[in-house]
């Protein structure tokens, strides 16, 4: 809704898909940069509190190597590496599968490296799935 219904939207996209055409065209680049950014901090600040209310506790290896899972989900759900295509219900689709992935293996009493393996593996295959399928 945001990206696509408001000038704040369409400014992100123009910036990502050239940041110099973004300037010559008159779009205020610093500004929405910074704006951008203060809204990820706001959302992951939103995150951090629900982590910790949920666990009852927090340390600083929170969310260690989840960037991996993150990146997983996007390739999975579509979104290509090099941008220009995806879309967020493929990127949530593709959550859902790292999510079911992650859980079916600690059910099933995976280890730790077991599983930092399957995450590299499938992460892997999805990248050069996008490759070989983005030609």
């Amino acid at each position: 809704m945001l990206t696509a219904h408001t000038p704040f939207g369409r400014y992100l996209y123009a910036i990502g898909g050239n940041e110099e055409a973004a300037v010559i065209s008159g779009v205020p680049v610093e500004k929405v940069v910074v704006g951008s950014f203060t809204i990820m901090g706001a959302i992951v600040a939103i995150t951090g509190f629900m982590q910790t209310s949920y666990s009852g506790a927090s340390t600083t290896t929170v969310g260690d190597l989840m960037e991996l899972d993150a990146i997983a989900a996007c390739v999975i759900g579509g979104v290509g590496l090099r941008g220009g295509r995806g879309t967020v219900l493929g990127v949530l689709f593709g959550a859902l599968i790292m999510v079911c992935l992650l859980n079916g293996m600690t059910l099933l009493a995976v280890s730790p490296e077991f599983k930092f393996i399957a995450r590299g593996t499938v992460l892997s295959l999805a990248v050069w799935m996008d490759v070989r399928l983005g030609r």
